[in-house]
């Protein structure tokens, strides 16, 4: 559904077009109405207007000029013009200079709806040319080796949405990997010089290093490659033949061969993990972790080593890794982003991973947690700019020395979930002050501007904030529509004039910015009941 804004001078005319029209049969959920070019700009800047009607001839801002303002504001809005025969030439300059159509008055009910729905399908055509297969294709492989790396990424990383739809994801992207691939990780990590490399120079020698592994492992794998959290280059390897040992010994002869390349041609040093084989993408977590953890353990800073990884690394003494605990969003990230009830499902996630492995009295485990969550605590509440130490029970996330250690899950997960409701209501509390103090700040401005430009552009700019922004605040503070506002304190004003002053109707309409009379006597009838004169009598 669209949104339609009629602009006339003429509060009869207005009132005939929005009225007598069933403009939701065509499309319409709103209609608004304005009687000046002024009062059209602002319901345009705070409403996502779909088509304007104006008059052309109107005191003040005419409608060609009423145009170019919102061309300004919302380039894909469409602008018909109602004209006389008149100012005929005129509207066919309006046309070269962005109208989208003009109507000659006094216009048909009939006439209007077809020019609209002109205006309405150019929109729809538009939007469909945006939003289109083609360009949508385009745009898709445009942006392909992207795409792919950050799906694998995300299955690294655990991400159970990569998951859900990876079947599909594969096929779109044209990955030659399905579910039920016999598949191995390699990992690759640039040793010296390349650490010392400008992150340009390093990103073309990652590109260099991911082709020549293409040319020499292409024969009998197919390749799907990206870059994790651990500045490796991750491979997976879809195995062409079954695997067997001499599978194995090919892919660590290809591995010392792309060592060798590296060095030749590259002028610095690599070490490769090599996993044993596994299903995809079920077993994409185990091998990826014991080939980082084998890389880690068999290699440490050294070079140039290729390490064989079979399990072992992540198994031994059969220690659990809680995965919750780092899979992104991380609570930091969601503390960060101010998600605290997804941060809150995130502690249900930790604990029930605890809870799952037979954990919840494991001290190891439990302290990692703690550590875990209170650096995230620390870190996300600095990121909001305060210290922790300032909310209600602040201290009592740093545990102070002479404290014994959480020994069960019960009291750690009452700890966390405390401190994520006090930073919380720290968050709701900083949210609701901002968007009072904004309030406040248009308030003055209009105060202080009743006798200028009180538009919400100019608010805006005068703040230094979007105008959209402004005005939803605005409303969401006040339960006020700022134009309904700016309006009111307008009337307020005018009829503080007219009965402690002496000025001509005309003088104060001028004053505060409407430059055609009757349409401000017209307003100021609507919103007191009676004329200015009138009122002066009272």
């Amino acid at each position: 559904m669209m949104q339609l804004l009629i602009v006339d001078d003429e509060e009869s005319v207005v009132d005939s077009l929005a009225g007598n029209i069933p403009w939701s049969e065509h499309g319409f959920e709103t209609v608004h109405r304005a009687l000046s070019g002024e009062e059209a700009l602002r319901i345009v800047a705070a409403e996502p207007i779909d088509v304007v009607v104006s008059d052309i001839r109107m005191p003040g801002m005419d409608g060609v000029a009423l145009i170019g303002r919102i061309r300004e504001l919302s380039r894909r809005t469409k602008c018909l013009l109602l004209t006389g025969y008149a100012d005929f030439a005129y509207a066919q300059e309006a046309i070269r200079s962005g109208a989208f159509n003009y109507l000659l008055k006094p216009v048909h009910y009939d006439e209007l709806v077809q020019a609209v729905a002109g205006a309405q399908e150019a929109i729809r055509k538009e939007w469909e040319e945006i939003s289109s297969h083609h360009r949508a294709v385009q745009a898709l492989n445009e942006h392909l080796p992207t795409l792919r790396e950050k799906l694998l990424l995300d299955l690294l990383r655990g991400r159970k949405t990569a998951v859900a739809n990876l079947d599909r994801n594969t096929q779109l992207l044209h990955i030659p990997f399905a579910p039920g691939d016999r598949f191995s990780i390699m990992l690759v990590r640039l040793e010296e010089p390349f650490a010392r490399y400008d992150p340009d120079h390093l990103t073309l020698i990652e590109y260099a290093v991911a082709n020549i592994a293409e040319e020499l492992l292409q024969d009998r794998f197919s390749l799907w490659h990206a870059k994790d959290d651990h500045d490796y280059l991750v491979f997976a390897l879809k195995w062409q033949e079954p695997l067997s040992v001499t599978q194995l010994q090919h892919v660590e002869q290809k591995a010392m061969q792309l060592q060798t390349c590296v060095l030749d041609y590259l002028k610095g040093e690599i070490s490769v993990a090599l996993s044993l084989g596994g299903m995809f993408p079920d077993d994409i977590l185990t091998l990826y972790g014991t080939a980082v953890a084998g890389l880690s353990r068999r290699a440490g800073s050294t070079g140039g080593m290729i390490v064989m990884t079979d399990g072992g690394e992540a198994d031994r003494n059969e220690i659990v890794y809680l995965r919750q605990l780092y899979e992104p969003p991380t609570l930091l990230h969601l503390i960060e982003a101010g998600r605290f009830d997804e941060a809150k499902r995130k502690l249900e996630q930790i604990g029930g991973e605890l809870l799952a492995g037979g954990l919840q009295q494991s001290t190891e485990h439990l302290s990692e947690v703690f550590f875990v969550c209170s650096a995230s605590f620390l870190s996300g509440a600095h990121r909001l700019g305060y210290r922790l130490s300032d909310l209600a029970d602040g201290g009592e996330a740093l545990r102070p020395a002479g404290k014994t250690p959480f020994v069960h899950l019960g009291p750690l997960q009452i700890w966390a979930n405390k401190m994520l409701e006090t930073m919380q209501l720290r968050n709701d509390s900083e949210i609701k002050h901002s968007r009072a103090s904004l309030a406040d700040r248009v308030r003055a401005f209009v105060e202080d501007n009743l006798f200028a430009d009180v538009s919400l552009q100019a608010i805006a700019g005068a703040i230094y904030l979007n105008p959209v922004y402004v005005s939803k605040v605005f409303k969401l503070e006040t339960g006020e529509k700022l134009g309904n506002y700016i309006y009111k304190r307008k009337m307020e004003k005018a009829a503080q004039l007219i009965q402690s002053s002496d000025k001509k109707v005309y003088e104060i309409a001028e004053l505060l910015g409407y430059h055609h009379t009757p349409h401000f006597i017209q307003l100021f009838r609507k919103h007191y009941g009676v004329t200015p004169q009138e009122y002066r009598k009272l």
